[in-house]
């Protein structure tokens, strides 16, 4: 556990300095919904209902989705 002056913050060490934007994403062969975080300009691009292509990584065990993004 870190030690923490008065006054001063706690920066999560997950934290980005970028703005993120999240998309949910349904599946077409299995009709799991994922979140994908992505950007404000690939956000306005989509509209509901568009086909996209998403990569991402399947957890072994809990089959947990790990850093999906949009193509």
């Amino acid at each position: 556990m870190a030690t923490v002056k008065e006054g001063e913050e706690i920066k999560d060490a997950r934290a980005t300095n970028r703005e993120q934007w999240i998309v949910k994403v349904r599946m077409r062969d299995n009709g799991r919904t994922i979140e994908v975080r992505t950007d404000r300009a690939q956000w306005e691009k989509l509209h509901e209902n568009d086909q996209v292509n998403v990569t991402y990584r399947v957890g072994k065990y809990t089959g947990t989705v790990w850093d999906a993004e949009i193509k």
